[in-house]
């Protein structure tokens, strides 16, 4: 299906990466019958109705927009404020955000004077256009669940002496109309600048999925080592997060991707250099299972990439098997062996393959 932009690849070393091609988490997402997708290589998004009698009917709707930015590589969907917004990650960085119609497609917010939304820009993000990664990169857009704040993770380069953070954009409750907001999106402002913490003992935070409907409680990747549990503050608050358990995983490489099941009130992880799923518990900070898809006899997987829960299934990409894998293991007490519940979906994907979202 033809998203009406161009796709990209960041590079590592001056070369095109063989995966991993946005160095982030998200690039697609679904919400309220809309699939959205960033397309890094023309620095917009694309918004597509979903049939719902036929679910794999996609309709484009309207023109993609502008991101105000280069190399978008991650939006995330408010369904409470009907906006949707996008993290660049290219050498003119930041975050933008849209209202967001099936009808009538994307349209760029306004700021509180009521002129055209300014790109909020991320201070310490200095990239290129394509990104040169992974560290110093973009790496994750997502609204907290009240939908009082769009928060973004960005990795530290230690080469470069740049600091990883998390950012917070607030909303602006005061300067927006709640009852616009409803029903269109229009009506959402934000703050004019986003708050940067630096969480103590993180290296290079990648994907987040928050593990509490009160948004207090946040699952990060990190890279650098493993699970960062971190303890967020409502936005009213705006006060910096701290970790509340950094727990190492024993033979990760690049520990990058995460979804969070309430059905098992447990992590998902994934590494791209391993063909494992790795479970983990918010309660704890502690590691419950390790599901191996990496033997012959499992699926000879060589890493994974996005992944998302949907129902009792965790959905990955493996892009060294140009694969999707589907594995039941996401519905109760958690167990190392799923040989016996999983599927793979070849023929589907590649290494330039990123993004993965699901319609329940």
């Amino acid at each position: 299906i033809a998203t009406g932009g161009r796709g990209a690849v960041g590079v590592s070393g001056g070369k095109p990466v063989a995966v991993d091609p946005f160095f982030s988490q998200g690039p697609i997402q679904v919400g309220d019958g809309m699939v959205f997708a960033v397309n890094a290589g023309s620095n917009t998004l694309s918004l597509f109705s979903i049939d719902s009698t036929n679910p794999t009917h996609l309709k484009r709707v309207g023109k993609p927009q502008n991101t105000l930015g280069e190399f978008p590589v991650s939006v995330t969907y408010s369904s409470k404020l009907k906006t949707a917004c996008v993290l660049n990650g290219g050498a003119v960085s930041g975050i933008a955000c849209f209202a967001a119609d099936p009808r009538t497609g994307l349209r760029l917010l306004q700021d509180a004077s009521g002129k055209p939304f300014k790109l909020r820009t991320l201070a310490g993000l200095n990239q290129t256009t394509p990104p040169e990664g992974p560290l110093g990169t973009a790496s994750h857009i997502f609204f907290n669940p009240a939908g009082d704040a769009v928060h973004a993770t960005v990795k530290s380069n230690p080469a470069t002496k740049s600091a990883g953070f998390l950012a917070t954009l607030p909303v602006d409750m005061a300067a927006s109309n709640a009852s616009a907001a409803g029903c269109t999106g229009m009506g959402v402002r934000f703050a004019d600048k986003p708050i940067l913490t630096s969480p103590n003992g993180t290296i290079a935070l990648f994907g987040s999925a928050f593990a509490d409907a009160a948004g207090t409680k946040l699952v990060a990747t990190d890279a650098g080592f493993g699970i960062a549990f971190l303890d967020v503050p409502k936005a009213a608050s705006l006060g910096e997060a701290k970790p509340s358990s950094l727990t190492a995983i024993d033979g990760q490489k690049a520990t990058c991707w995460v979804a969070f099941s309430k059905a098992s009130q447990t992590a998902f992880v994934t590494d791209v250099a391993r063909g494992r799923i790795v479970e983990a518990s918010p309660k704890t900070g502690k590691v419950v299972a390790v599901h191996d898809f990496e033997g012959p006899a499992k699926g000879n997987l060589t890493g994974m990439i996005d992944l998302t829960v949907g129902g009792e299934f965790v959905y990955a990409l493996a892009p060294g098997q140009g694969a999707l894998l589907a594995a039941r293991i996401a519905g109760g007490a958690a167990t190392p062996d799923t040989a016996a519940t999983m599927q793979m979906i070849t023929g589907i994907a590649n290494g330039a393959s990123a993004g993965m979202a699901v319609l329940v």
